[in-house]
């Protein structure tokens, strides 16, 4: 300890002066509304305790000034010349005065030799016992700003050499953290530049949040080593006087900067939505914390000025694990990336705070700030192998719907091709069915007319017989083709249902049973408008003629799949027809033509108890 000997309470002599000095307790005197001037204070008692003071000073109040006094009296003539040093805080201002003349009058902050866990004689200090032989000393304390939750107030007596010699023993940038810190912010502006230079070519938001969280967090280690280990005073940016401030707000805002980072890295809107928004509720809630900080450091309150960063730390902690556990369920590299990062960086924040609890940091060959600066620096070396990764995984995915693209152009090539098809099909049916039906109508009903002309009644009676079978057939024609070309009608389900309708309706008139079945596979497999057309009509020539020529009492469909391709068996107990000596007829030709446009392998056989027909359809 560079101050041995305590020789009253609250004040420290170092060794090699304290048999030559003698000094008087520490009184206070505590200036509620901070008005009264140097002058003023000097007529009033110092009365209050030093429990009450330390109570004032840790609500950081700037509006309440609290005054120390003691004296400090040599015991025989000065031979070197003593300082003293107080603590750290925020506004701290030493007063001499001997033989009732003021002597120095020195506004003291925190020097360049402070380290951030163990601060403990980093102020200015002020030459005492300058010319006489007793000083009584005033320090004027306006704001406390300490790390601590209840600072104390001590005074340090030594030569200034012996404050010079501790300094050199002690200063940071000389034993090597200034130099890590160097490297360190190196690291990260080079790493902010590279990133900038991402974003700015592919303007996508994961490097946006990714470069103000690599800022705030280069900002928050750029004061604290411009201000401490720096060696040149023109690259600090603040004072130890208000780094304490921008200190307590920088230690949340990189976590705004970094959860949004995190949600856009493993699309957390697309992928998982509910944590996505819960993630934006919980950066709300942290931007409220860094707003209440803002205004507990600018306006003067008796709060505790470090509970927005305590309660957003103790908050951020739960929450952080549950996302992660979250986003490693994903199972996907690029959430690895981020896991394993997170991971890094948050160990070495643990190790960095507790670290110290079980070694004396005197003793440790790496300072609890390097273990953040190597843990920050492993994060974002990881980070940067997960963007490559992603900026790969976006080409690639670039590529698949490049080439799903012109999968989706050739599908409708090939659907445009069909649609012409029907359309040129459509146009044959009607000019040979339906034209060829309603030609045969004009010339029936001519017939029809000369007859009734010339008295032959049963000739006209057959003629407007053919002329009603060929309406029928050209209103049936029609209703196949209108229901073919409705788009409502594209499914298997539609096709069996208009089968299974008239079926029921045309057999049930010739007390003729109709039983089908339907294997479930057939009504998923994929047809279009002319497959689906020409095994809705194959069907129903079957049925009509079984209902007109078969005599039959029982009429069977069935449907099967099996392997790549589907076989259609229609079977009837009617009296069947030779197929040798019986005329085929026109609608078995068809039924055969159709078979064939299908692809497939048409069979029939007939006898006494019935006829078979089967077809063997590729898929």
């Amino acid at each position: 300890m560079f101050f041995s000997t305590v020789i009253s309470a609250g004040i420290f002599i170092h060794e090699s002066v304290e048999d030559s000095i003698e000094t008087s307790e520490i009184s206070c005197f505590i200036d509620l509304k901070g008005k009264l001037s140097f002058e003023e204070i000097l007529g009033v008692p110092f009365n209050d305790s030093l429990e009450l003071a330390m109570d004032y000073l840790s609500r950081q109040n700037p509006t309440r000034h609290v005054w120390f006094r003691f004296t400090i009296e040599s015991l025989d003539k000065v031979k070197r010349p003593l300082s003293i040093s107080v603590p750290r805080y925020s506004r701290t201002k030493v007063y001499v005065i001997e033989e009732g003349k003021l002597t120095i009058e020195k506004s003291v902050g925190s020097e360049d030799i402070g380290q951030y866990y163990i601060q403990d004689i980093d102020q200015s200090s002020v030459p005492v016992l300058i010319s006489k032989l007793t000083s009584e000393i005033y320090v004027q304390v306006i704001n406390a700003s300490s790390t601590v939750r209840r600072p104390e107030f001590y005074v340090f007596l030594a030569t200034q050499e012996n404050f010079d010699e501790y300094k050199i023993q002690n200063r940071p940038s000389k034993g090597g953290e200034g130099y890590v810190f160097l490297l360190f912010l190196g690291v990260m502006l080079f790493q902010a530049l590279y990133v900038i230079i991402q974003w700015y070519l592919v303007r996508k938001g994961v490097y946006f949040f990714y470069v103000l969280y690599i800022l705030t967090v280069f900002a928050y280690y750029y004061l604290r080593f411009s201000t401490f280990y720096s060696e040149n005073p023109s690259w600090s940016l603040v004072d130890a006087v208000d780094l304490h401030n921008f200190n307590l707000i920088l230690i949340i805002v990189p976590s705004i900067f970094y959860l949004l980072f995190a949600s856009t890295f493993v699309d957390l809107k697309k992928r998982d939505p509910k944590l996505h928004k819960a993630i934006i509720s919980f950066v709300i809630f942290l931007c409220f914390c860094v707003g209440i900080q803002v205004l507990l450091n600018s306006i003067p309150n008796d709060f505790d000025k470090q509970l927005p960063v305590t309660v957003s730390l103790f908050a951020q902690v739960p929450f952080n694990l549950i996302a992660l556990v979250r986003i490693a369920r994903q199972r996907r590299r690029t959430a690895w990336f981020l896991v394993a990062g997170s991971t890094v960086a948050f160990v070495a924040h643990l190790t960095a705070n507790f670290l110290p609890s079980f070694i004396p940091i005197k003793y440790m060959v790496i300072s609890p700030l390097e273990i953040t600066m190597v843990g920050v620096i492993l994060e974002v070396i990881i980070f940067n192998s997960g963007l490559l990764f992603k900026a790969k995984e976006a080409e690639s995915d670039k590529v698949h719907a490049k080439n799903l693209y012109i999968q989706e152009l050739k599908a409708r090539q090939v659907i445009q091709t069909e649609y012409s098809q029907v359309r040129d099909k459509i146009s044959s049916d009607l000019h040979d069915d339906v034209g060829s039906s309603l030609s045969s109508i004009g010339i029936y009903s001519y017939a029809a007319r000369e007859s009734l002309i010339n008295g032959k009644t049963e000739q006209a009676v057959e003629l407007l017989e053919n002329i009603k079978r060929s309406a029928e057939l050209t209103m049936n024609s029609m209703s196949d083709l209108v229901w073919a070309t409705n788009p409502q009608n594209d499914s298997n389900n539609k096709l069996i249902e208009r089968v299974q309708s008239f079926g029921f309706e045309i057999l049930g008139a010739k007390d003729c049973v109709f039983r089908i079945d339907i294997d479930e596979k057939f009504i998923d497999l994929p047809f279009n408008q002319a497959q689906r057309k020409n095994l809705l009509l194959i069907m129903k020539e079957a049925i009509n003629n079984t209902a007109k020529y078969a005599e039959a009492t029982l009429f069977d469909l069935s449907i099967k799949v099996v392997g790549s391709s589907y076989t259609l068996n229609i079977q009837d107990n009617g009296k069947g027809f030779n197929l040798l000596s019986d005329q085929q007829g026109n609608g078995m030709n068809t039924m055969r033509k159709r078979c064939e446009e299908l692809k497939g392998k048409f069979n029939i056989s007939s006898s006494s108890k019935g006829t078979m027909i089967s077809l063997q359809i590729p898929i």
